[in-house]
């Protein structure tokens, strides 16, 4: 239950006044912002010092109307003696009140601290006095009429002044809050311009990569075109096409091989199931049925035709059942007497072949090979040092962005604690 004082409403005139505008570096702000703080601590100061002699003026003003208050009976002997007891206690609690907390020393104001733990003190007296006003209302507006309004006047006056207060302390608080987050935002700018200035020295090395690089992928395009223009490389070439011509030459081979062979596929076919050849011979009868050319060698010759006598001999002895056995016969003897023909034309394909292939070396194509893997390589080393250059342009943009932002939230702040306008000239 409060004791009934009301609200001042203040009117307020604003005056628009166009704040002067001054260029600073970055590096000013830092004295800037100690100067507003100091200067308005020293103001705030001197303002609640003002304040806190009105409030201890009050205070004593209070102390003497109790004391007159103290000093009054009231009329009360000719009430009812339950009801003088209770304006007895109202009256003996308000008194206690008020001397309990108009007799503390207030607090010296030498810093702003000091003007925060005085704003609290006094908040806490009114409240405490307030209270007890609030709770004895009846007593003091009925018994004791002609002290409740210089009671209530002198307790709205400190609770102005109170207000006054609080409103200088929030209004600072503000301003350190404004201040500390200009310190935040310097300081994050600080960090951009060392993460930027980190950023060009990693472009810059990037950049001195990359042109690097398509210097050394000119060079060796160069060296490459060189080797391939030159008469070694023609030759090379042509003695490639000439071993990619005895693919040709083999399978012609072959299938002279294969047609021959495939006149007597039945019998040597047969011949697998009925003979009993060593491990070895067996082999070489199963490659022979399947894979001719490859065991067409001087080395078989002698257990291929082994093979194709027996053959021939079961065949006559018709172990082996033929259709036409002279014309099997026919074949058999046909393909033997091939065997050294097929032979002499595998080897002299082979050993041609064998032959340009040595004659490759003309042209050291490892080297070519080399510069091409090479070539691969920083190519795509290239691309990646591009990307990465790319990748730094668009961080570049970012922290760019970011710390236009900071300069201009230090601005925004700044000039919302300043008479001042100030706009930043970047160093």
């Amino acid at each position: 239950m409060v004791f009934g004082w009301g609200k001042k409403k203040l009117d307020e005139n604003e005056i628009n006044v166009v704040p002067k505008e001054k260029h600073i570096l970055l590096s000013d702000i830092s004295n800037i912002l100690e100067e507003i703080s100091s200067v308005r601590v020293k103001t705030i100061m001197a303002e609640v010092k003002t304040f806190r002699n009105k409030i201890d003026s009050n205070r004593k003003t209070l102390l003497k109307i109790t004391k007159e208050l103290d000093g009054d009976t009231l009329n009360t002997e000719e009430i009812d003696h339950h009801l003088r007891r209770l304006v007895d206690r109202g009256k003996s609690d308000v008194l206690s009140i008020i001397k309990k907390e108009c007799t503390k020393n207030l607090i010296e104001i030498n810093s702003f601290d000091d003007v925060k733990a005085f704003s609290e003190t006094v908040t806490k007296m009114l409240k405490r006095v307030g209270d007890s006003l609030g709770r004895h209302s009846n007593v003091i507006h009925i018994f004791a009429k002609k002290y409740a309004k210089r009671l209530k006047d002198d307790l709205r006056v400190m609770q102005s002044d109170n207000k006054e207060i609080s409103v200088l302390v929030t209004n600072h608080i503000d301003l350190e809050n404004k201040v500390e987050k200009i310190t935040e935002s310097i300081i994050e700018y600080e960090q951009f311009q060392k993460s930027l200035s980190t950023l060009y020295v990693r472009k810059d090395n990037a950049e001195k990569n990359t042109q690097k690089l398509i210097e050394m992928n000119k060079n060796i395009i160069d060296e490459i075109e060189t080797l391939k223009n030159s008469k070694e490389y023609t030759a090379y070439l042509k003695i490639k096409e000439e071993i990619n011509s005895f693919l040709s030459v083999r399978l012609e081979i072959k299938n002279q091989i294969d047609s021959q062979f495939a006149n007597i596929s039945r019998p040597m076919n047969k011949y697998i199931y009925i003979s009993s050849l060593d491990k070895l011979q067996k082999k070489l009868l199963e490659n022979l049925i399947n894979n001719t050319i490859d065991v067409l060698t001087d080395e078989n010759k002698d257990g291929i035709i082994q093979i194709l006598e027996a053959v021939i001999k079961n065949v006559k002895s018709e172990s082996i059942s033929v259709k036409n056995i002279e014309k099997s016969l026919n074949q058999l003897n046909q393909t033997i007497s091939l065997v050294d023909e097929f032979i002499d034309k595998i080897n002299k394909c082979s050993q041609s072949k064998i032959d340009a292939e040595n004659r490759l070396s003309v042209f050291n194509y490892g080297n070519l090979e080399k510069k091409e893997l090479d070539l691969s390589k920083n190519k795509n080393n290239t691309s990646n040092m591009e990307s990465e250059l790319e990748s730094f342009d668009l961080e570049t943009d970012s922290i760019t962005d970011s710390m236009s932002k900071s300069i201009k939230l230090i601005e925004l702040t700044l000039n919302q604690i300043s008479a001042v306008h100030y706009v930043i000239a970047l160093e």
